[in-house]
């Protein structure tokens, strides 16, 4: 059986919703730091490693804030 990594985009925000997880762009792995990077330059989605934090409904603070959605 194959299992298929997840596709999110990013949507930025103007302000962090209060119960919102939160991750740092500096604290992520290198791998889910040049997806996320990738994304916003981009505005395409990604597909982020299998091991890493980030899931749907996070907040990833970059050069911005950044919602994670599937």
């Amino acid at each position: 059986m194959t299992h298929q990594r997840p596709i999110f985009r990013l949507r930025q925000l103007d302000s962090v919703p209060a119960d919102a997880t939160v991750h740092h762009y500096d604290e992520l792995d290198e791998p889910t730091q040049t997806a996320i990077s990738s994304a916003v330059g981009s505005g395409r989605a990604f597909s982020p490693e299998a091991s890493t934090r980030v899931g749907p409904g996070d907040v990833v603070v970059f050069t911005g804030y950044f919602k994670v959605s599937a």
